[in-house]
């Protein structure tokens, strides 16, 4: 439209930058851009659905933040993460998923099946008090292969486990023991 005689001429040009900004903050959004995003949606304000928008892409921001801590084993920080946005995609369904294998480990150490609660434990990375009871798994697991070498004169190898378990049990002992 033309400016004809400037009367409006100030908001059609208000309107134009921001109709330009919003349809950049968009398709930065649909790029996986979120944070330029959703600075820009912040700063439309009100308008159109620029306030909606811009929650859409700090929780993709942070669903996308989730998963890569996940990747990295800091499964903690990406149930955090996916608590905050539940709602979004699939983050009720994962923290749920997350909470249930920890309890599947719960109920598997309590029936003595170490292999299935070490699967999983490896899975939860450091969720709650996973990693210790992954570690007190695997030393109880190495201390009892150690003892078994041990009774079937495989010293080298006994020696090498207990030697790995450090100050677990009575391994130091075991292992000047083995060593003598």
């Amino acid at each position: 439209e033309e400016l004809g005689n400037y009367k409006d001429s100030m908001s059609k040009l208000v309107e134009a930058s921001n109709n330009y900004s919003y349809n950049w903050a968009v398709d930065k959004l649909n790029q996986g851009q979120y944070a330029e995003a959703e600075k820009v949606f912040k700063e439309l304000g009100d308008y159109q659905d620029s306030a909606q928008l811009m929650q859409e892409a700090s929780n993709a921001a942070d669903y996308e933040e989730a998963a890569n801590l996940m990747k990295k084993g800091d499964v903690a920080g990406a149930v955090k993460l996916l608590k905050d946005i539940v709602g979004y995609k699939d983050a009720e369904e994962q923290v749920e998923e997350i909470e249930e294998n920890y309890n599947k480990v719960k109920e598997y150490i309590a029936k003595d099946d170490r292999k299935a609660a070490v699967t999983l434990l490896e899975k939860l990375g450091n969720y709650e008090n996973s990693v210790s009871l992954l570690a007190e798994l695997t030393n109880a697991d190495n201390y009892a292969n150690a003892v078994k070498y041990l009774e079937d004169g495989t010293y080298s190898k006994a020696a090498e486990l207990f030697k790995k378990l450090g100050t677990y049990e009575d391994s130091e002992q075991q292992y000047e023991n083995v060593n003598n």
